[in-house]
């Protein structure tokens, strides 16, 4: 029973992805060639992993929304080390981004675990924070091309495959799937989203854990960056990332993940991760020009919203109900 409850919690996704293919095909025969599929799988993968990172947090009871913010950070840092210092350096850079871009992660979680600030503020607030930091101290100007090594990384030795960055993807999701619900600090990290009064009754440091969420969101920043710069092949930290950390926001909750906090599914928001991809180039497949494609994702965005509203006023009742039926 528990099973089918987890498959009736992301089923909707996969049905959303199954009618946009469907549309797709009959609007375009041929869209889904291979290399168009392999094209979308490069695109959907630094989604993919950023919406794992923002699974956590939402799990939790938080978003995190300075997402976009430490992608560009981070692929500032190591291609100032490639710049700079020589190829050689790329590996350090990666690096000094990772360590970074967890110290940003960290002060998001000090401001909101230890202030007590709204994560949705906190969050914007903190991204257009380390936006300035970022232009004050590199420019606006363009990175330049990424070195040889990531689009290798991420692209494949050939054309015609299966592009590393779906392995890398499907990687991150088994790692976020195993964390989340067979390990301690996945129950831990349900009951601190759902109830975090009982978790703390419990002896769950509810602060804690909400801490390391951001640390984790973060970390998977860097890695989506990687990623993003590698199937580009450039960096121009004014245009690339932008709006991410809203579309891991709707693939997170478009998987079946309930804002606010709540039972994960990683599978969910793996899903949510295709589905919003696949939206995304739909919108270009049908014609309509930047300016339409960014009011459509808005619209995306405030639907999910309402529906995750309206699911959690009904499981609240529900839970209600539950609670009087067994007294």
């Amino acid at each position: 029973m528990r099973q089918n409850e987890s498959i009736k919690q992301f089923f909707g996704v996969y049905v959303i992805i199954l009618a946009l293919c469907l549309a797709a095909t009959i609007y375009k025969p041929g869209y889904f060639e291979t290399k168009n599929i392999y094209m979308m799988l490069r695109q959907a993968a630094a989604l993919g992993i950023l919406s794992m990172g923002q699974l956590f947090v939402v799990t939790s009871g938080g978003t995190d929304l300075s997402l976009d913010s430490v992608i560009k950070t981070s692929m500032v840092v190591f291609m100032l080390f490639h710049n700079t210092l020589g190829p050689q350096w790329l590996f350090a850079g990666i690096i000094v981004s990772l360590i970074l871009g967890v110290g940003l992660g960290a002060i998001n979680g000090l401001i909101i675990t230890r202030l007590n600030v709204a994560p949705f503020l906190a969050t914007i607030f903190t991204g257009v924070i380390f936006d300035g930091f970022r232009r004050i101290f590199t420019g606006v100007s363009p990175m330049g091309a990424i070195p040889a090594q990531i689009a290798q990384f991420v692209k494949g030795e050939q054309t015609g495959q299966i592009p590393h960055a779906a392995y890398i993807l499907f990687a991150v999701t088994v790692i976020t799937y195993i964390t989340v619900n067979k390990t301690s600090y996945g129950r831990k990290l349900m009951l601190v989203g759902s109830n975090p009064v009982a978790a703390d009754f419990s002896g769950i440091r509810v602060r804690r854990v909400r801490f390391s969420t951001y640390l984790i969101s973060a970390g998977t920043a860097v890695l989506a960056a990687v990623v993003v710069a590698g199937y580009t092949g450039y960096v121009d930290q004014e245009t690339l990332a932008t709006g991410m950390s809203f579309e891991a926001l709707i693939a997170v909750v478009l998987g079946g993940n309930i804002l606010g906090g709540g039972k994960p599914t990683a599978i969910g928001a793996l899903g949510g991760a295709l589905a919003t991809t696949l939206l995304i180039n739909m919108v270009v497949l049908f014609g309509f020009q930047i300016q339409q494609q960014y009011l459509f994702k808005g619209i995306i965005l405030l639907l999910v919203v309402l529906v995750t509203s309206y699911v959690n006023n009904k499981n609240l009742s529900l839970r209600n109900f539950g609670v009087s039926r067994t007294k």
